[in-house]
């Protein structure tokens, strides 16, 4: 069963700094690695002085590859068990699948040790009103364990 959720995810502490953005995926690496298009849009008044005032908008893209938090799922590189190869695959069809469904929001906090961000991915579904917390939606479907950088990975 998916968890649907309308609020952060638990384990962002209130002390810990926090990035929200809404995001348009880019391209599915594996079933735990993502790369999504950033859009951010800043707006300001200037003044140029002799009454001539103008509003400028700037509106800037990023490519981030970000690390889904808290699961791992199997590899679709560098792995000669064909049974781990085929999870892999597997996995990443069903993040594809996921973030298809609609509009997506990303809670990111850190980088990890590859330089990657790690985030939370909330997808919100056309024409409902709840999202649902994809790293969660992996997790419950039995496309990745749970894993928070600590020891050996699980596969």
């Amino acid at each position: 069963m998916t968890r649907v959720v309308d609020s952060n995810p638990a384990h962002l502490s209130l002390n810990m700094e926090t990035h929200e953005y809404a995001a348009t995926l880019d391209r599915v690496v594996d079933g735990d690695t993502v790369y999504l298009i950033l859009t951010k849009e800043f707006t300001f008044d200037v003044d140029f002085g002799f009454n001539v005032k103008d509003t400028v908008v700037l509106k800037k893209s990023a490519r981030i590859d970000f690390r889904l938090y808290g699961i791992n799922a199997p590899e679709t590189h560098g792995t000669a068990v064909a049974e781990q190869l085929v999870a892999g695959l597997k996995a990443k069809a069903e993040l594809e699948r996921l973030l298809g469904l609609g509009t997506l929001r990303i809670v990111s906090t850190k980088p990890d040790k590859y330089g990657r961000y790690l985030a939370t991915i909330f997808v919100r579904p056309l024409g409902l009103p709840a999202e649902i917390n994809v790293n969660n939606a992996m997790l419950d479907g039995g496309f990745a364990k749970p894993y928070f950088g600590e020891g050996t990975k699980p596969v």
